[in-house]
């Protein structure tokens, strides 16, 4: 257990605040010792000219290293001198270290390029996922980079924790980029949008800012030929439901807000599990009409936990998040304001999620990452687009 590499992973040294606070200059190196609990035990952090920190706690009765606090030994006392530690480590780095938003020096370099020339600073959006930092554009929202933390097995075939960032590209180019070392299937988000890139300084910082820039300026544009394309099939439903309704007066004088509260008579819409389809019964919520907005949807779930398929949104919803005490197999809900889950078995529960559905005789999806599409129901685009023309 390296207690000092987990306090100080993101934080650099302040040599000019070591002193002031206690530390002794030794040769290339800042020294710093502290007895605690009556005396009985001594820290000794030593800080060396890069900024790496180790230490070592001394039982002052035996005059040797105490090393339980580094078991996973769970005692009272052994808990004890391991809090007494870690608060000491702690309030070192409050007062002696920076902060920084990742780990890796490519990662920070990565971030500080975005902060200054877009000026938007990593926002970290879930408590379960707390190193993952998104950049999104501040007049719409919408994300164009992600930098987060995996374990390296989930990109490649070797092991332990590495940062990553996603960014948002021309289709064309991920497929030519994939065959390059470095580049990697999108994590956690659409792979036919976006790809992953590794912050191991394996590139230059220049090629991966130049797609930082590209992604930034590819989410600015609307694809014109996908809502003609749509409109196209809207107006084909058109005349099937001027069949069946009436033109009148009534319906003439909606006004504006009338207009943006359509969504509240949907209540259903088809979802594609790899290739099955299912209904999903929505809730009557803004997260649900918000959603609905964003549709056809397409994405690629992962497995989480032998319970749940999830993935994380281009966009953010409102949410209005509750513990609701039980998860059923079925139910639909968002975690935090942009990450989808659907829910394949029944369980207790402590987080907190937004409903938006419900889809009946779920089936087990088992094993591994999932395709999903969500799809209005084709009676409610009729109606939307019916109204919309009058």
């Amino acid at each position: 257990m390296n207690i000092e590499n987990e306090i100080f992973k993101k934080s650099n040294v302040n040599f000019d605040k070591l002193e002031e606070y206690g530390f002794i200059r030794k040769n290339k190196a800042f020294i710093y010792e502290y007895k605690f609990l009556n005396d009985d035990f001594k820290a000794v952090i030593n800080i060396d000219d890069k900024g790496i920190v180790t230490g070592k706690v001394i039982d002052l009765q035996i005059n040797e290293e105490y090393t339980n606090i580094r078991t996973e030994m769970s005692g009272e006392f052994v808990n004890k001198v391991r809090e007494c530690y870690k608060n000491i480590l702690e309030d070192i780095r409050k007062k002696c270290f920076d902060t920084k938003y990742f780990i890796n020096n490519q990662s920070n370099r990565i971030a500080n390029y975005i902060i200054n020339k877009y000026l938007t600073e990593p926002e970290f959006l879930w408590d379960k996922f707390p190193a993952f930092g998104v950049f999104r554009k501040k007049d719409s929202g919408k994300w164009y980079a992600l930098i987060s933390n995996v374990d390296f097995s989930k990109l490649d075939d070797k092991t332990g924790e590495v940062e990553i960032i996603n960014v948002k590209l021309d289709k064309n180019k991920i497929q030519l980029l994939l065959n390059k070392k470095g580049y990697y299937e999108a994590y956690h988000m659409s792979k036919k949008d976006w790809i992953t890139i590794i912050l191991n300084d394996t590139l230059k910082d220049n090629e991966i800012i130049r797609l930082v820039d590209e992604s930034y300026k590819l989410v600015k544009w609307i694809y014109l030929g996908d809502i003609f394309m749509k409109k196209k099939i809207l107006l084909s439903f058109l005349i099937i439901v001027l069949l069946f309704f009436t033109i009148s007066c009534d319906f003439k004088n909606k006004n504006d807000n009338e207009h943006k509260n359509l969504n509240e008579v949907i209540d259903s819409m088809k979802v594609i599990i790899n290739e099955n389809e299912y209904v999903v019964k929505l809730e009557n919520n803004e997260t649900v009409r918000s959603l609905i907005n964003l549709l056809p949807l397409e994405l690629s779930m992962n497995e989480l936990n032998e319970n749940e398929k999830y993935a994380y949104l281009d966009n953010v919803l409102p949410a209005d998040s509750y513990n609701p005490g039980r998860i059923n197999a079925g139910d639909v809900m968002l975690y935090g304001n942009n990450c989808l889950v659907i829910f394949y078995k029944s369980f207790d529960t402590t987080y907190s999620y937004t409903k938006i559905g419900h889809i009946e005789n779920l089936p087990d999806l088992g094993d591994g990452g999932v395709l999903v599409k969500f799809i209005e129901e084709l009676w409610n685009i009729a109606l939307k687009d019916y109204v919309y023309y009058l």
